[in-house]
């Protein structure tokens, strides 16, 4: 077992204190040895910032340990960050390592393979059900496109956030079990303040005009489906990425094609970008996906920014009025029901009663 793990640290510090015990001390002192023992702070890394938000109100006020974010805000796409000299220094330091999984973190694989000699690494991931598909465990994580196997933003909705800090909390109170009890109110707490953020996003889109949308970013899908967004299209391209040329015009007609005049791109789309489509007509709902944030945010960045991402898409919807773009019904013919059928069979054998008894007066005539 790790011996940084700081699930062991307290059975350390107590047998310290017993060998200790052999070489008494004057009443009211300690060793230094002591005194370092019992000021010792766990070092806990969470790799990227979504994950260090997740992972902060579940360690709130845990005594004895220090949760501290790896990696500093990125621009591009989470997935495509390799690690600094710097980050694998403190990684490598940690008592333990807090990491997404499922292809979040391009370092996954370094860091399991430290062993005994590095921290406890925990996957926040496992168990957890993602959209999207497994991808075969015989392909290289060279080989996987980003835009393959299991989507890993699954913080772009509540239900998500939730799920990945119910995992958080429940791994750490089975490796720091002296501590169970506070993770886990820790954990009901911040789930009652992920409730009341569902009812303010509930109210915001209420003002939203119902239409298609195209989504520029594979995160928010888990946006999409939560809020109930009729998405019609996804663009397979990393977050910040300039598109131009050629390939700026095959994306608007492709985008054309779907019939969706609503965007939900990453809010740091560059800014060329932001106005080729603003210029080709199509409205955008800037999102924030957390990845440019640090870990000096306040402890309600979650639910502020969150509230703010649907205030956007509603925003951007007011000038769609619902149904504007959304494709004609064919004209089509019904099929008659039952009781119209009938309906239907009757009028017919009256016509006809009526043509007989016609015929038949002009006969009598």
């Amino acid at each position: 077992m790790n011996k940084k793990r700081w699930i062991t640290l307290w059975m350390m510090i107590l047998m310290m204190a017993l060998v200790s015990g052999c070489a008494p001390q004057p009443s009211g002192e300690q060793s230094s040895e002591e005194a370092q023992e019992q000021t010792y702070t766990s070092q806990i890394y969470a790799s990227f910032y979504p994950v260090y938000m997740m992972a902060r109100p579940i360690l709130k006020d845990v005594p004895g340990l220090e949760l501290n974010c790896l990696v500093q805000p990125q621009d591009g796409c989470l997935r495509s960050y390799s690690l600094s000299d710097w980050d694998a220094r403190l990684a490598a330091g940690a008592d333990g390592l807090i990491l997404a999984g499922e292809g979040l973190e391009s370092f996954e694989s370094w860091a399991l393979a430290l062993g005994e000699s590095g921290p406890a690494v925990m996957r926040v991931y496992d168990g957890v059900e993602l959209l999207g598909e497994r991808v075969d465990a015989d392909v290289s994580d060279e080989e996987i496109n980003h835009f393959e196997g299991l989507n890993p933003w699954a913080w772009l909705s509540v239900d998500g956030a939730r799920t990945m800090a119910e995992s958080i909390a429940g791994m750490l109170s089975e490796l720091d079990p002296d501590y169970a009890q506070m993770y886990e109110e820790n954990f009901s707490a911040f789930s009652q303040e992920l409730d009341a953020l569902v009812e303010q996003m509930d109210e915001v889109m209420s003002g939203y005009q119902y239409q298609e949308v195209v989504l520029m970013h594979e995160g928010l899908e888990y946006m999409a489906q939560e809020l109930g967004l009729n998405s019609v299209l996804t663009i397979e391209r990393e977050p910040g990425e300039q598109t131009e040329g050629d390939d700026l015009t095959d994306l608007i007609e492709k985008i054309n094609e779907s019939g969706a005049k609503l965007l939900l791109v990453e809010k740091q789309i560059p800014t060329a970008f932001k106005r080729a489509l603003e210029e080709a007509g199509f409205h955008l709902a800037l999102i924030d996906t957390f990845s440019t944030h640090s870990a000096a945010a306040p402890e309600d960045d979650y639910q502020t920014t969150m509230l703010e991402n649907v205030r956007q898409i509603v925003q951007a919807s007011q000038g769609l009025p619902a149904g504007e773009f959304v494709d004609e019904p064919e004209e089509t013919v019904a099929e008659p029901t039952d009781a119209a059928q009938d309906e239907t069979n009757e009028d017919s054998a009256a016509q006809d009663d009526a043509a007989e008894s016609g015929a038949a007066q002009d006969e009598v005539v």
